[in-house]
């Protein structure tokens, strides 16, 4: 971790995105790959290691390092794919912090092992699954599972063995109070990935493999630094709004947003002032006003 890395981490530490990739180096090691997602709604790379195996105890380590540079902030949440080793090491390292897997790889999984099996019913079982997952009570979700199941009974042994007892981490249903910054996968990290692996091959140095990283790095920071200079420089909309008549919600704003959200919230504002409204005394009223606006 750079410094700027180490202060992207305490500042956007809630949601960690982990995955690895190979073929980056001559040493055939693997690159793990750490990233957050910050105010600017983009994932940031904020960590790497590169290791020679996906063992639980080299996993621990990898962990127990980021934990030490960065004052042992634990994560709230953290993203990975099925990996058993990472699984366990992050149950070790962070006990307290909420594990979730990827959707991009359970689904990857599912085809791998079931989609042979099913054959013709596979888009069938595909559309029962998500709608299983889905599911916004825990009560709701043990029946779309149990008719699942019953319904597509090639499937029963590998999902309930492999994913039924996993549930708590990918079910939304027992999710609803984990903060997850909209997170569904590990795909960010995929995309990180490819930018490095266009950057490298198999006979790549390890320090080659550092360079590509610190240029990737500063790319992200020089976005973010741009994306500041126009929030603050460039006027959208109906200038002064915000100030003139709403001045101490703007005070608030300028305290606690960064210049691009400010001049996202700003623009809102300004645009209040176009909108057309009538009183209506009853929801029926209002449908009706609702419908006459859309033919006129």
């Amino acid at each position: 971790m750079s410094p700027s890395q180490q202060d992207l981490y305490q500042r956007f530490y809630d949601v960690v995105l982990n995955d690895n990739t190979c073929k980056t180096n001559k040493y055939n090691m693997y690159l793990s790959v750490f990233m957050v997602k910050d105010n600017y709604g983009r994932f940031r790379n904020v960590a790497n290691a590169l290791v020679d195996n996906e063992l639980s105890s080299t996993y621990v380590w990898i962990l127990q390092c980021l934990a030490n540079a960065t004052d042992n902030i634990i994560p709230k949440t953290f993203w990975t794919d099925s990996e058993p080793g990472l699984i366990n090491a992050v149950s070790h390292v962070f006990p307290t912090t909420y594990h979730f897997y990827c959707l991009f790889h359970i689904w990857q999984n599912i085809i791998k092992h079931l989609k042979s099996k099913l054959g013709a019913d596979f888009l069938l079982f595909s559309r029962a699954f998500y709608s299983c997952r889905n599911a916004l009570s825990i009560e709701l979700f043990e029946q779309k599972w149990k008719f699942m199941i019953e319904t597509f009974p090639a499937c029963r042994n590998y999902m309930t063995k492999t994913l039924y007892a996993n549930r708590i981490s990918w079910a939304k249903c027992y999710t609803p109070f984990q903060f997850n910054a909209g997170i569904q996968s590990t795909q960010s990290v995929e995309s990180f990935n490819a930018i490095i692996k266009k950057a490298l091959n198999s006979a790549s140095t390890l320090c080659d493999v550092e360079k590509a990283i610190d240029k990737r790095h500063e790319q992200e920071s020089q976005y973010c630094k741009l994306m500041d200079l126009k929030a603050q420089q460039t006027t959208v909309g109906l200038p002064h709004l915000s100030s003139q008549f709403f001045s101490s919600v703007d005070i608030v704003l300028i305290y606690f947003l960064t210049p691009l959200v400010l001049s996202w919230q700003r623009f809102q504002i300004s645009q209040s002032f176009t909108y057309e409204g009538c009183l209506a005394s009853s929801i029926f009223e209002a449908s009706i006003i609702k419908k006459f606006q859309l033919y006129t």
